[in-house]
């Protein structure tokens, strides 16, 4: 059987994996998914992949935890990132599994407007409750990210220590499941996937067996908030919040004002019942002031473990420097 089945439906549940021994490092801010306009991931990251010789090789994975989202999304969601080089630039893609409803057939509006197979009669009996997986590439710089933080919902990203084949493999699985899925979708086809179900197919499927195939073990949880209190306690696991306004407004209690709020600012994990809010206008004029200067944590741990000898850590500015000048990357 193709890895990809494994990957892509990987609906086996697994013993629990044993609680670390040691506390993790702290977890960090990213500014970057409140940055789309200024393109932080590409405009930073390119430099790893220049040249070409990187091809086809990711450099970084994380889990993706998107908090609570009232209405829907009750238990939060939970999905892939992936950094990898291709074609010898930065590709950042996001993989997540969802049923197919009437939410799932306006996305597909949005991203095939002149198509027209999502509209068939029939089309949501056919494909009814079909756990389905959606591609988003480019989440931060295309503004998927900033969407679900003006949506009050934080955004933590556990950046695993993952071997580079494995995630390559992985990365690699996802492509040909969604390639697969697409040519049943628009032939009308019943699409090769399971019926969603709340507590055992659903949006955690394929990290569990993309986890599980990375290193011979799955964490068991059947909520994404689950698996996020136990990625928390992994001394592996490199930990990024993008703040919500709640996140936010608590950082401007805390500390009187908004002005040290940076990338790579020391942090915690946030999951409120209750989230306060903030005056949209000072949201905006934050988002303003941080925008040109806000940086990816997950392009600074790629340069971290594959970058130049000349790429910084996330501890000291995160920004990717070119190796000949020393200069900052061109943006």
């Amino acid at each position: 059987m193709r890895l990809l089945t494994t990957i892509a439906l990987g609906l086996g549940l697994a013993r629990p994996a044993a609680a670390a021994p040691t506390p993790r490092a702290p977890a960090v801010l990213d500014l970057s998914g409140r940055a789309s306009p200024h393109d932080p991931v590409a405009r930073d990251g390119d430099l790893l992949c220049a040249g070409g010789d990187r091809d086809g090789t990711v450099l970084a994975a994380a889990v993706v935890v998107y908090g609570r989202h009232h209405g829907a999304s009750a238990w939060g969601h939970i999905s892939l990132r992936f950094l990898a080089c291709a074609d010898g630039a930065l590709r950042d893609v996001e993989y997540e599994a969802t049923r197919l409803d009437g939410a799932a057939v306006a996305w597909f509006a949005r991203l095939y407007p002149d198509e027209r197979w999502y509209r068939a009669p029939g089309f949501r009996r056919l494909q009814r409750d079909r756990l389905i997986l959606f591609r988003n590439e480019a989440p931060v710089d295309r503004g998927v990210y900033a969407a679900e933080l003006d949506k009050n919902r934080a955004i933590h990203e556990a950046w695993m220590d993952w071997p580079v084949a494995a995630m390559t493999e992985a990365l690699a699985a996802l492509d040909a499941a969604h390639a697969d899925q697409m040519v049943q979708l628009r032939a009308g086809q019943p699409v090769d996937r399971p019926r969603y179900r709340a507590l055992r197919a659903n949006c955690t499927a394929p990290v569990r067996a993309v986890q599980q195939a990375a290193t011979g073990t799955a964490l068991h949880s059947p909520t994404p908030m689950g698996w996020l209190r136990r990625l928390e306690r992994d001394p592996t696991v490199r930990l990024a919040v993008h703040p919500s306004a709640h996140v936010l407004a608590r950082i401007q209690a805390e500390e009187g004002d908004l002005k040290r709020v940076r990338s790579g600012m020391p942090t915690r994990s946030f999951r409120p019942l209750l989230r306060r809010r903030m005056d949209n206008a000072v949201l905006r004029s934050f988002e303003g002031r941080v925008g040109e200067t806000a940086w990816s944590v997950g392009v600074a741990i790629a340069a971290e473990r594959h970058g130049p000898a000349a790429a910084p850590t996330v501890s000291d500015g995160g920004r990717l420097r070119a190796p000949e000048t020393g200069a900052d990357a061109p943006h």
